[in-house]
């Protein structure tokens, strides 16, 4: 079975700051949340793609949930808020076309479970006055035949609940149980080595995607002519938060004992200009961002966070050499 989702990161730039935990920005957290879902869904064979390209850009709501025509699925990611500090619950709201009612149930039960939050959840949805769906991006998901969820990752007025969401660990727990609650509902098995499945570069050119899967690391071994079989090793967990479109299994994290780092990695540090301790952390991505950026294969910011624009850069420039 051949599924596709679009996710949406609900909100861009620095928006909806908590007033509780200041911290908190719902945009920072839904926009890491998504990329660690597209990497997790990914691993299950399931094609993914994202509303915007940039956390930075904005686009109006129903383009964005009108761009998952063609999908099998719709989901924004939000943190909700009220006046009430106490109030701590998931919420799924849903198309009323009934296609991710089940789903949208499940998924908020998942982040109870996970988040550990003290209210239960509720799934529910929300007419407009002509009939259509209330929200603006569920009312675009809906015009084209699709079924999408509003999933509200709890209150971020709640202490609790937004202190939580501002650990990348709890996030990246978070993103990998919906995915699994995700491919449960389809039907589809984690796939172990997704490598193998991956044509070799030398049938055509990458893939300009943003992910740094297995054709992007086989083809970046060959490229630093380093052993080419499209593993990452050896990368300790700590640098995993940099790493945003770094699809495991192929990356390596280790979370105990000692990180032995990759060959690859390496060469490529040397490639760049950066330290070569084989570990490919935030000093490594900046060094790989300004190498790109003075080729003139990347736009983005400097900011030591290996997301889609970066891996773009990266594939494109692979690409022309």
């Amino acid at each position: 079975m051949s599924i596709k989702i679009c996710l949406d990161a609900g909100h861009y730039g620095k928006y909806n700051r908590s007033p509780v935990v200041p911290k908190y920005y719902e945009s920072d957290m839904v926009w890491k949340l998504h990329l660690l879902q597209k990497k997790y869904l990914e691993s299950y064979g399931i094609q993914v793609i994202t509303t915007r390209s940039s956390q930075a850009k904005d686009r109006q709501l129903y383009d964005r949930g009108a761009a998952a025509k063609g999908c099998n699925l719709f989901i924004s990611d939000h943190s909700n808020a009220c006046a009430t500090e106490s109030v701590d619950r998931p919420v799924a709201i849903v198309t009323l076309n009934g296609k991710a009612t089940v789903l949208g149930r499940q998924l908020a039960d998942v982040v109870k479970e996970i988040m550990g939050t003290n209210d239960a959840p509720s799934t529910y949805t929300k007419a407009g006055n002509k009939g259509t769906d209330w929200y603006g991006v569920l009312r675009g998901a809906a015009a084209v035949g699709v079924g999408g969820i509003i999933l509200e990752h709890s209150f971020h007025t709640n202490t609790r609940a937004a202190n939580w969401l501002l650990d990348d660990n709890n996030l990246d727990r978070l993103a990998k149980a919906e995915a699994e609650c995700i491919a449960a509902y389809y039907g589809l098995t984690q796939q172990t080595r997704p490598s193998d499945e991956t044509p070799a570069p030398d049938e055509g050119l990458l893939e300009v995607d943003g992910n740094f899967g297995p054709a992007t690391i086989r083809e970046t071994q060959r490229f630093l002519d380093s052993v080419v079989d499209a593993v990452v090793s050896g990368q300790p967990i700590q640098n995993k938060k940099y790493l945003y479109s770094a699809i495991e299994p192929m990356w390596e994290f280790i979370s105990s004992g000692k990180c032995t780092g990759s060959d690859m990695v390496e060469r490529l540090q040397h490639f760049i200009g950066a330290t070569e301790d084989r570990y490919f952390g935030p000093e490594s991505v900046e060094a790989l961002q300004i190498f790109l950026k003075n080729k003139g294969y990347y736009t983005g910011k400097i900011d030591k966070s290996m997301g889609p624009e970066t891996v773009k850069a990266w594939q494109r420039y692979l690409n022309e050499h």
